[in-house]
């Protein structure tokens, strides 16, 4: 409500009421979504390579939300190298295959959590191995910027992360396969403000606010993406996507033609906002929020397609809410 001046805007609609053929609709929703709540187990595998570099595997693929980007930030909690320096490998069952795959909101905290627990021990490991190159105690081994190792106080007795595993007898290289013991629950709460035409029964979405708990946001500009196209499928299925059949059920949306899905253009731009209650499932504190944008939003949407056209005697509309139907149920006809 603050974020969106939800006062001021109850006085615009009143004012539009007596003054203008665009009526203004102001809808809100507040959801619970269930994530990881059917698959909570998921692996992840690192190794310091040849040259120095380091490979991640992992079996959740990015289908668009940029895992790499997160999983590159759990390798750097640890250990100091550039982003450029981690090469992340999804999807190749070749090279790892203890994976359920990308679905239900669950890679951040379940692949997350593999990756974060996997750097964990390969962090011990390094330090092990530097301990034993070095033959010094392993609590005098530290880190060095740049991607070295040595020992404590005495940064001219380092050896990088290519010399450490030519002199290592073994792989340099840990993984974990992660068990969440429970889905987590993230929250949101939509704020969705249009303009209905009296006269068409058109709507025109001008204003769409997005708060969301996801846990720990552990990628502000993939968490962000992700709500923003989750909403805009949300708004989508509130106004636009039906599947229409003739008497006999012949389709007749055949085609992106027939079948309405909106362009940037009708689509209002997503006010984000994200607060953090850390989830108590896993180390990392995150929930999902892949999914939670498009639960929320239609909801808000057609609350606020009623909220338009309630004083003209509209009490119900089914999705999607075309002007078909609003300006057939403003002048009151059925069927």
């Amino acid at each position: 409500m603050a974020q969106s001046g939800y006062h001021e805007l109850r006085q615009e609609q009143l004012q539009r009421r007596t003054t203008s053929g665009q009526l203004l609709g102001i809808g809100v929703s507040i959801v619970i979504d269930s994530t990881a709540w059917f698959s909570r187990t998921e692996g992840a595998s690192i190794r310091i390579n040849d040259d120095g570099n380091i490979t991640v595997l992992t079996g959740s693929a990015s289908a668009g939300q940029q895992h790499g980007n997160l999983y590159r930030s759990i390798v750097q909690r640890l250990l100091p190298v550039a982003s450029d320096q981690i090469h992340v490998v999804e999807g190749d069952t070749d090279q790892w295959s203890q994976s359920d795959g990308t679905m239900g909101s669950r890679t951040a905290q379940l692949a997350g959590t593999a990756v974060l627990r996997s750097v964990e021990r390969l962090h011990d490991s390094l330090r092990e191995a530097a301990a034993k190159q070095f033959e010094a105690d392993i609590e005098d081994i530290v880190f060095y910027p740049g991607g070295s190792i040595g020992v404590r106080g005495v940064p001219s007795r380092s050896l990088t992360f290519a010399q450490l595993v030519t002199f290592s007898e073994e792989p340099i290289e840990a993984n974990c396969i992660y068990e969440q013991t429970g889905a987590s629950y993230p929250a949101a709460a939509h704020l969705s403000v249009l303009e209905v035409d009296v006269e068409t029964g058109r709507v025109i979405p001008i204003r769409h606010v997005a708060v969301t708990d996801c846990g720990v946001v552990l990628d502000p500009e993939s968490a962000r993406s992700q709500v923003i196209g989750a909403t805009a499928q949300g708004i989508s299925q509130a106004l636009y996507e039906e599947f229409v059949f003739d008497e006999d059920g012949n389709p007749l949306t055949n085609s992106f033609a027939d079948y309405a899905v909106p362009s940037a253009a009708e689509i209002p731009a997503i006010e984000t906002h994200f607060i953090e209650t850390p989830s108590p499932r896993n180390p990392l504190g995150a929930k999902g929020v892949g999914e939670i944008g498009m639960i929320a939003a239609p909801v808000a949407v057609q609350n606020a397609v009623i909220d338009a056209v309630r004083h003209l005697g509209v009490q119900h509309l089914d999705m999607p809410c075309t002007p078909q139907k609003i300006w057939a149920a403003i002048n009151h006809i059925e069927n």
